[in-house]
């Protein structure tokens, strides 16, 4: 569902890199330590990646090569396309330096299945895309369309943190526009590690937020400063040509 302008605005100001530092270090789950473990493992996927939440749900440990430094995601080919085991795309990223000791230390408390979530949200029991019947009617939801969002809005709130809009998005939006900003990325690498197009990214994922327009106050010449630059400029130049000369008091 597309966000209103406005709900844009109060996400990109309510998720915040203080904001995600805290949600990665607070405590998320007190049912079991195998269920916190999940979701610190999960939030600190989707906040590095920038994947979608359904990727991470079909994540294998077969798709993480620490060799390589290299994640495989599986992901549909577009946004009204019923996910099928068929038809899935996949798309290369690297694993983030930032990930590998999460994702070492998880692997080491895993439970020995083959996916990385499984405590959480029933994902034990499930195949990875809906069961459907002869008409395409979805008989058992799968991993892909299972959602966590109002666990993880309990999360943020019991940990005085203000719930913002598509909490899972969010997320993806806020490693989007970090790799916006870093001179390092090109375009088209963006595209592929998201797995968006330049005009979908622009449109949906990419917002102004407050650290930019403080970065730009900040680092950008004061205007007062860059006008008086170019008076000075055009008086020097004026000077030259002789525009400027006082005339003679006493010439006739």
């Amino acid at each position: 569902m597309e966000l209103s302008d406005e709900k844009k605005r109060k996400q990109a100001e309510l998720v915040t890199e203080e904001v995600v530092a805290k949600l990665l270090a607070c405590r998320k789950s007190s049912r079991s330590e195998q269920e916190n473990r999940e979701w610190n493992a999960l939030v600190a996927i989707l906040r590095w990646t920038g994947c979608r939440i359904a990727e991470v749900l079909i994540l294998r440990w077969e798709d993480i090569d620490f060799e390589l430094k290299e994640i495989r995601l599986r992901g549909k080919r577009s946004a009204n396309q019923r996910a099928t085991s068929e038809k899935m795309r996949l798309r290369m990223m690297p694993l983030w330096p930032q990930l590998v000791d999460v994702l070492v230390n998880w692997r080491n408390h895993s439970d020995g299945s083959p996916h990385l979530i499984n405590a959480i949200g029933g994902l034990a029991s499930k195949l990875e895309i809906d069961s459907t019947n002869s008409r395409g009617r979805v008989i058992r939801a799968g991993r892909w369309s299972t959602t966590l969002a109002t666990t993880f809005e309990k999360i943020l709130t019991r940990n005085g943190i203000t719930p913002w809009p598509q909490p899972f998005h969010a997320l993806r939006r806020f490693r989007i526009n970090e790799m916006e900003r870093d001179p390092r990325l090109r375009a088209v690498e963006i595209r592929e590690y998201t797995g968006n197009s330049e005009a979908t990214a622009r449109k949906h994922d990419t917002t102004v937020t407050r650290e930019d327009r403080q970065q730009a106050a900040t680092d950008w010449p004061e205007q007062s400063s860059g006008r008086r630059i170019a008076s000075e400029g055009i008086r020097s130049h004026r000077k030259e040509i002789g525009i400027l000369r006082k005339p003679e008091r006493n010439a006739i």
